[in-house]
């Protein structure tokens, strides 16, 4: 533990609470936080090496999809943020959907007919709690934008996504999460025709590290930056 955390663990009370984003691209949506471990959320470090991507990708979608929701982050800033009229939450713990739903409606945007919450991990499986990303080409409304956090299976999440991948007009932010991993998938991607792009972690992490695996960055991909707002 750095001397940092200790010091935030001494004065931040633990628990969820009610609290609003204070900057970066989710400035003023509120999400019920625990600020003992999720203090980087509130003050918009989370992931903040992304955010001239996810603040790009985004202009002018139609459809967001959130793979590896969680606790629903990014379908946050999908139907906050965004003129996205279809999200999709994917995430293989079901109970997600519940502590998704409870943050959208702080925001006052929980809206059935707009988001849609799959308990099923998104792969090549062929069981009852796994999916193909291709099961929801059909109902994609282009421009979209697919985030991914999937801890090691962003590969087979992609495999599984043949017909989406042909698709013009989607645009990819991916978290890697092994070096064999990103390399696999920046050769999927090119081999359908998408431009790549490795987003590093930023150098001041040494100071204001995230807890994280040894290898943990992401990728970018996209068809013509010329296409995007």
């Amino acid at each position: 533990m750095t001397l940092l955390s200790h010091a935030k663990n001494r004065v931040v009370p633990r628990g969820a609470q009610e609290c609003e984003v204070r900057f970066g691209p989710l400035r003023g949506v509120r999400l019920n936080l625990d600020l003992s471990r999720q203090s980087q959320i509130w003050l918009g470090l989370y992931e903040r090496e992304t955010y001239q991507w996810l603040e790009r990708f985004s202009r002018g979608i139609h459809t967001g999809i959130d793979i590896g929701a969680n606790e629903g982050l990014y379908t946050s800033f999908f139907l906050v943020k965004t003129s996205a009229q279809r999200v999709w939450s994917f995430d293989g713990d079901p109970t997600c959907q519940s502590i998704i739903a409870g943050n959208l409606a702080l925001n006052g945007v929980y809206n059935p007919g707009r988001w849609t919450f799959v308990g099923k991990c998104v792969g090549s499986d062929r069981d009852a709690n796994t999916c193909a990303l291709d099961s929801i080409r059909e109902a994609l409304e282009l421009p979209c934008l697919v985030k991914m956090d999937v801890d090691g299976a962003e590969l087979d999440v992609l495999r599984s996504g043949p017909e989406v991948l042909r698709s013009t007009g989607v645009r990819w932010l991916i978290e890697t999460h092994s070096p064999d991993l990103e390399s696999a998938c920046l050769r999927l991607l090119t081999e359908f025709g998408y431009q790549t792009k490795v987003v590093p972690n930023a150098w001041w992490r040494r100071f204001i590290p995230e807890t994280r695996t040894a290898h943990n960055r992401w990728l970018v991909a996209y068809r013509d930056l010329r296409d995007i707002c």
